[in-house]
């Protein structure tokens, strides 16, 4: 930044005024506003200050009219405006930059410095301390008092970024170089921060000053992404740290590369954000290359009076965080080298770009927001905001948000009965499915608009069209195209698009679209005859260079494919007029066309039939068509069969003259009274003996009349028609036109064509998921995938959300196995000994986990070993801001037992190498209410819990809160073992005994025996147990820590000569340990099973987030019943089967129990998070 300007907080219309600061110059302008009439803005200077000393950042106090200056030297200096003097100087003891300076409405000052050790680097100054501020502006020298800090905070952090909250002066929030941004309430004694959201967006914080929950941080230079945070979304109070803060929730959203415009300029960096004082949730955003966006969110959750929403028991419940969505997005300006692509007439230089900007707090002429612009030229403007569309908006409560603006006169309820009946009318159909609904109220509106001249409708009728979307949801409108055409056959125009993506998928499966390393997939006839593939990167299945063309790959794809049609016009893209044929779902092929012809006319489609018939040349085919199958309307097969007849006829020559045209009167007649496409389109091409007649015919299904196009017309005729087609089409906004388009980059302009006109976010999300971003990188999806998954969680779909994030996951891999998109993380909370540890790591680093917490419990050693164990493990893994909870430290009703023999007596013995917890355990909070405000922290369906040791706390969470076995998502329990072929995993034996099922006992497993009466109370609860997936020695034992895993995980990728990390060196010797005592106890020499980490994995394998084969047979259940008679004994006469699991199948819902899975590939995800482990440890011991 070199310039920038800053709009005065207390302008008003007829006194508004701004400053100017000039780094390069050293100086500062202060300005006034004199006229603005049609974008010509006069201004005059007020006040200049020169010579200032060299800076790097600035704030402006507009109340008192002065300007603190952050120097390189790290130094501030309080300038007064109006004389242009230094009133006030800010020492530091080790000189370094200042990053950041900030007032707040109080004369407070804070300055961010860079990190050096064993110094503060947040400073909080009271200016008024020693320059009150009546005197600030009446000096007349340079007093150059010195003011002491009244707080120091953030030892040996460099500060990046600071702003004050407006409404809560004593409160700022600070960016933490490459670490963090924190939240300070200056009311308190702590040096701690209230709040910390881990993240490396720790730039340019905006608050937004209409709702001050939310603010905003940018990435580093060179990193265009921008995140908002909720100060909401805290779940634990910073005091449960013993020295900082806790890392939060994540971000309410996430803009990746909201300014970049496809120029490829790799140095773009974002230079300001800043948010609208007054239209709420707009958020402004200037890139280096004068790129310069509005973003407009909304909240996931519109409730209105949500804060003062009450429980059961008239106890004013919490307000919860909420997420925020892209409504939409406004280019105020673009980028200077994206200006110059637009011709000669759009030139513009690197200077007239804008380089800052900031919103006024008085509007335009035009009685619109705006915001003052500064350009690299030295032009100052003002930029009048778009006005927001008003829309219907339904809350996940049933509430009506917003209005709408003119789709129709809603009733009033006096005429309609109460909001409430109408609100429950609309939780039940009245009709049946949505789409019948939909077509019963419209036939209502154009019945009262008949009568009336205008229509009108009931409350619930209104309320109906305006929770289409959730619905159709509801019916399960996702990915599989033939029920989306069911579910949407009140919009015929939707019912063709889903025919022909069917039609496409099928196409595509299994690679019979490639030739040639080109993938023609989801392609429409106007990319394949231009032979328009951009970007083709994403379409050249090769990670060498493509030196074919494309239209030799499409000759390729036809030969391949067996393509001919000998009824082709003269042409010399013969393939071309083929594939495009075949991407319609037509083929020349005789037995092809008989098939298709017969299947149409059994359904009842016979003018579908006859026409398809004549496209060919068939008339027999087409006589046979109409003569074929149920004949909806007799009449109409009646006059087209005489239709068709005298065609022939015609063709032959026997009609001539008025026996002709008497025939050709009588044909138009016979279907003259039928609004029936394919009987017009046959009529208008019988009478006039020419194709191009239908082509003109805009109400033939377009897929009809592409092929029409392509069996008829030359190659320029074609050329010129595609083209028109296409235009009208993106401007039109049609999706029945995607046959023509196919799912490519311009598809989406025409999705925002249809999106203007319908709101269908929806259907333009569902439908470009099958080709983006597999195929299609733009931004404008991901900014609707993002606001369509907060719709649903607005409408508290998490199940169908979860659907939708996995299958659209699926949908994105490229050739070569790349997942474009990664679904959310899935929220855990666990239960420590070795194998736990390593399930540990894989909660910590998969990046689609995000751990709540962990709860220790009595098992492997005691309680109190166990608790220091977890704690240990994650600042091994250099996750140590994860809570810690002790929990159970004995069974329900039985003493503790532990299993010295294969964990050791600390629960975790065979290692020296791990560290010193930095963060004790949380005590104050009991244990059990911990795990429910995590797991309600998150919507219902959201948040997983998985138990790898004795069952005690998970039975008694739920024992004590019932309703969370509805809320969570599901439950992963490794234990339990079943035995009996189950699977061939090898299970051990103990000497002196054969084959055995558990391995504690030859019956039972050592979390369920822990705990018998906890498990039995968890698999005999229904509900919980459909939720619950069980994971059992006869799984683990296939996961066996080989001396290949154990060389793997002692080195990773490096060769053997070279210095192991210490973290690899420690899980390795924790390997070791665990492999001697189980070869010892039970014999399996292989290597000791990895049970803890199965059940971690597993939650992987059923999101989609990793393909590690989990096999459930195609969906066995099962009952599971625990043994609880016996007691905790060596003696076998006193145990008997005490913890054994029985199992049998049932039919529905019950517990899954995997049979198997990928071991490699478990393997392989494991030496990730290693990887992942190590790059975070190795990144944590660079900022010290």
């Amino acid at each position: 930044m070199e310039v920038a300007i800053r709009w005065s907080s207390l302008s008003i219309p007829t006194e508004a005024r701004f400053l100017i600061a000039d780094v390069v110059g050293r100086t500062f302008k202060l300005c006034h506003i004199t006229t603005y009439e049609n974008s010509n803005l006069q201004w005059e200077e007020v006040s200049r200050i020169s010579k200032v000393p060299a800076f790097r950042t600035f704030d402006w106090s507009s109340r008192n009219d002065v300007v603190a200056v952050g120097q390189w030297s790290g130094e501030t200096a309080v300038l007064a405006l109006e004389t242009g003097k230094q009133v006030l100087s800010l020492p530091i003891k080790s000189q370094r930059q200042c990053n950041a300076v900030a007032f707040n409405s109080e004369s407070l000052l804070a300055t961010g410095l860079e990190r050096v050790r064993n110094d503060f680097c947040l400073n909080i100054y009271d200016i008024n301390q020693r320059v009150p501020a009546q005197s600030l502006q009446s000096s007349t020298s340079n007093i150059k008092q010195t003011v002491d800090p009244i707080r120091k905070l953030a030892t040996s952090e460099g500060i990046t970024s600071i702003k004050y909250f407006g409404q809560q002066p004593r409160t700022l929030v600070a960016g933490v170089k490459g670490s963090c941004v924190r939240i300070y309430d200056l009311r308190e004694d702590s040096i701690n921060p209230s709040l910390q959201y881990q993240t490396t967006c720790v730039h340019n914080l905006a608050i937004d000053p209409t709702d001050e929950n939310y603010f905003a941080s940018a990435a580093p230079p060179k990193e265009t992404m921008v995140m908002i945070w909720d100060r909401r979304s805290t779940r634990r109070p910073a005091s449960t740290r013993s020295s900082t803060a806790g890392a939060q929730d994540g971000p309410a959203l996430e803009l990746k590369k909201p300014v970049e415009d496809g120029d490829g300029n790799a140095n773009t960096n974002i230079w300001r954000l800043q948010y609208s004082s007054t239209e709420s949730g707009c958020l402004g955003i200037l890139a280096s290359s004068g790129n310069f966006r509005l973003y407009h969110t909304k909240k996931a959750y519109i409730e209105e009076d949500e804060s003062q929403a009450k429980d059961s028991s008239g106890q004013t419940r919490p307000v919860y965080a909420q997420d925020l969505y892209v409504s939409h997005v406004d280019s105020v300006e673009r980028s200077y080298q994206r200006q110059r692509l637009g011709g000669r007439d759009h030139d513009r230089e690197e200077l007239d770009r804008v380089v800052s900007f900031d919103f006024a707090n008085v509007y335009a002429p035009g009685q619109r927001p705006c915001a003052i612009t500064l350009r690299g030229n030295g032009d100052i403007g003002l930029h009048e905001l778009k006005g927001l569309r008003p829309a219907l908006a339904i809350s996940a409560r049933s509430a009506i948000a917003i209005a709408i603006s003119k789709p129709a006169q809603i009733a009033s309820s006096v005429d309609n009965g109460e909001l409430a009946s109408a609100l429950m009318l609309r939780e039940a159909s009245q009709y049946g499915s949505i789409a019948e609904d939909l077509m019963q109220v419209k036939e209502k509106a154009r019945r009262s608009e008949n009568i009336s001249g205008s229509q009108s409708l009931a409350i619930h009728d209104a309320l109906v069209l305006g929770d289409v979307a959730r619905r159709r949801c509801i019916e399960g409108y996702l990915f599989d195209c033939e029920k989306n055409a069911m579910i949407v056959k009140d919009d015929l125009q939707l019912q063709e698009m889903w025919n022909w993506i069917k039609v496409a998928q099928s196409r595509a499966r299994d690679g019979n679209m490639v030739a040639d390393d080109v993938d023609f997939s989801y392609l429409g006839v106007n990319a394949v005859w231009t032979e328009d593939l951009a970007p083709q990167d994403t379409r050249i299945l090769s990670k060498t260079p493509h030196n074919g063309s494309i239209a030799n790959a499409i000759s390729s794809l036809a030969k391949a494919l067996g393509l001919q049609d000998t009824g082709l016009p003269e042409t010399a893209k013969p393939e071309h007029r083929l594939i495009c044929l075949y991407t319609l779902g037509f083929n020349g092929k005789t037995g092809k066309l008989f098939s298709s012809v017969n299947n149409l006319a059994e359904n009842g489609d016979n003018a579908q039939a006859c026409l398809l018939s004549l496209m060919y040349s068939n008339s027999d085919l087409a006589l046979k068509a109409l003569q074929s199958g149920p004949r909806r309307d007799e009449t109409i097969h009646k006059g087209l069969a005489m239709a068709i007849t005298a065609f022939s006829l015609i063709e032959e020559a026997r009609l001539q003259g008025e026996r002709r045209k008497l025939a050709l009167s009588r044909i138009q007649d016979s279907v003259s009274t039928t609004n029936e496409p394919y009987a017009q389109a046959i009529t208008s091409y019988v009478t006039a003996g020419d194709w191009k007649t239908v082509l003109q015919i805009p109400f033939v299904p377009l897929r009809y009349r592409l092929a029409i196009a392509l069996r008829t017309l030359s190659d320029a005729f074609l050329s010129t028609f595609l083209a028109h087609e296409t235009s009208q089409a993106i401007l039109l906004g049609g999706p029945q036109a995607l046959p023509l388009t196919g799912l490519t980059t311009p598809t989406l302009s025409l999705f925002q064509s249809y999106l203007n006109r319908t709101s269908d976010l929806q259907s333009a999300v569902l439908a470009m998921s099958f080709a983006a971003p597999r195929f299609v990188r733009d931004l404008r999806f991901d900014v609707w995938r993002a606001a369509y998954r907060k719709q649903l969680n607005t409408w508290k779909l998490f199940i169908e959300r979860t659907y939708f994030d996995t299958q659209s996951t699926k949908l994105s891999v490229t050739w070569d196995g790349t997942k474009m998109l990664q679904p959310s993380p899935a929220q855990v909370t666990l239960r420590c000994g070795h194998d736990d540890a390593f399930a540990i790591l894989i909660v910590a680093h998969h990046p689609n986990l995000h751990p709540l917490g962990i709860s220790t419990v009595h098992g492997n050693a005691s309680l109190d070993h166990t608790t220091a164990n977890a704690s240990r493990v994650l600042q091994a893994v250099g996750r140590a801001d994860i809570p810690v909870y002790p929990g159970s430290a004995k069974p329900f009703c039985r003493e503790a037992v532990a299993a010295p023999n294969i964990h050791g007596v600390s629960g975790l013995d065979g290692t020296d190498l791990l560290p010193a917890a930095s963060s004790p355990p949380i005590i104050h909070t009991p244990y059990l209410l911990a795990m429910r405000s995590a797991l309600l922290a998150y919507p219902s369906g959201v948040a997983h819990l998985v138990a790898t040791g004795a069952l005690t706390n998970v039975a008694l969470l739920f024992a004590s809160f019932p309703s969370l076995v509805t809320h969570i998502a599901s439950l992963s329990v490794m234990g339990g073992a079943l035995g009996g072929g189950f699977t061939d995993a090898p299970l051990g034996h103990l000497t002196g005994e054969g084959e055995r099922i558990g391995n504690v006992s030859r019956w039972a497993e050592f979390n369920i025996y822990c705990d018998p009466e906890a498990a039995a109370a968890i698999f005999g609860n229904k509900e919980l147990a459909a939720k619950t997936t069980l994971i059992p020695l006869d799984l683990t034992h296939q996961v066996l820590g080989t001396a290949e895993v154990q060389r793997t995980l002692l080195y990773g990728n490096s060769e053997e000569g070279e210095e192991p990390t210490t973290l690899r060196k420690m899980l390795h010797d924790l390997l070791i340990f665990f492999a001697g005592t189980y070869t010892e106890v039970f014999g399996l020499v292989e290597g000791p099973p990895l049970h803890d980490p199965v059940a971690v994995a597993v939650l992987l394998d059923n999101f989609g987030f990793e393909q590690l084969g989990f096999d459930d047979r195609g969906g066995e259940r099962w009952e599971v019943n625990v043994v609880t008679d016996g007691q905790h004994s060596k003696d076998e006469s006193l145990r008997g089967q005490l913890g054994r699991t029985v199992v049998s199948r049932v039919d529905g819902e019950g517990v899954r129990i995997p049979r198997g899975l990928d071991v490699k590939a478990f393997w392989r995800v494991f030496e990730e998070c290693v990887q992942r482990a190590e790059e975070r440890l190795k990144w944590k011991r660079s900022l010290e």
